[in-house]
């Protein structure tokens, strides 16, 4: 009788560590994108610039930036300086195609100002119900914004104020579940 207890015990114990998903642990991973040094990179751009510097479209993630309203690519100090963003109008702005399971957006940007950061928003249709995120300080030329709940989101870059504003990098927080195949992630409806 005791090695049959003993037995059913071993059994249900394999079983419960088997399926259970405490083994996997979902993590954040961030990547961050250099527009620069993206479109810079030798023996061949991970940036590609297009449409008279009005779209660049990441090489390695597939990430597309559309610049709209005054924005473009465009050289901070003039050529031959550091490529980014260039916010020059009062409603220039450069807009993300989706992104998967979205936690936080860091933004890079020049000049620094504490007093007017770009204005970050997330959408999860990208054609309207723009939620417009808190900056949070990090550095005196990089924000971080907070994203409110886990998500699917295209993201707007907005000029804040009247300074011209760079956008040098944007750093893509994202929840990466490839290490929990069991895990998901609650969408309330």
């Amino acid at each position: 009788m005791k090695t049959i207890t003993r037995s059913i015990l071993l059994c249900s114990t394999a079983l419960f560590l088997t399926l259970s998903p405490a083994p996997c642990r979902a993590e954040v991973k961030c990547k961050i994108h250099n527009l620069h040094e993206m479109f810079s990179a030798s023996p061949e751009a991970k940036l590609k610039v297009t449409d008279s510097n009005q779209t660049g479209r990441s090489v390695d993630d597939g990430i597309v930036y559309t610049c709209s309203y005054g924005a473009k690519f465009f050289y901070y100090g003039g050529k031959p300086g550091e490529l980014a963003i260039y916010l020059d109008a009062d409603s220039a702005q450069v807009e993300t195609t989706l992104i998967k399971n979205l936690t936080q957006i860091i933004v890079t940007y020049l000049p620094a100002t504490d007093a007017n950061p770009p204005k970050v928003a997330i959408s999860t249709t990208g054609e309207g119900g723009w939620i417009n995120l808190t900056p949070t300080n990090f550095l005196s030329t990089a924000k971080i914004y907070n994203v409110p709940s886990v998500g699917d989101y295209y993201i707007r870059i907005r000029r804040n104020g009247t300074t011209n504003t760079y956008i040098k990098a944007v750093e893509y927080c994202r929840l990466d579940l490839s290490a929990c195949p069991n895990c998901f992630i609650y969408r309330p409806e």
